[in-house]
């Protein structure tokens, strides 16, 4: 039971910097990934929003559709640049999570299934 837990949990770590990957469907923002973070946590110097928004995704290798958080990681200042191709726009323009602060890039999280 604990490892099925951690397959459907843990997005694929070898494709983690694609913003094709099934499970960014709904993404919008920079890749944490291509910043220092990865999708369990936020880079260096940098926060979790206050709030998150989410999708259900299809996962085609699975025949499933998973249900996706996206979650900020938010600065003070201004944020970095988001290197060149990780930059992911797969859905509508989402609210900035990060009240005053900037939105620096924004993690993929499997919490269940649809």
């Amino acid at each position: 039971m604990f490892a099925t837990g951690i397959f459907l949990f843990d997005p694929e770590p070898a494709s983690a910097q694609s913003c094709s990957d099934w499970f960014r469907c709904n993404q919008r923002g920079c890749l944490c990934s291509c910043l220092g973070g990865s999708d369990s946590n936020c880079p260096p110097g940098t926060v979790s929003g206050t709030g998150s928004w989410y999708m259900c995704c299809y996962d085609p290798r699975r025949n499933r559709a998973f249900i996706v958080r996206y979650i900020d990681c938010c600065t003070t200042g201004s944020a970095p640049p988001c290197p060149t191709g990780c930059g992911c726009a797969n859905g509508p323009p989402q609210n900035n999570w990060c009240g005053t602060g900037s939105v620096v890039c924004t993690r993929a999280v499997l919490v269940g299934t649809c």
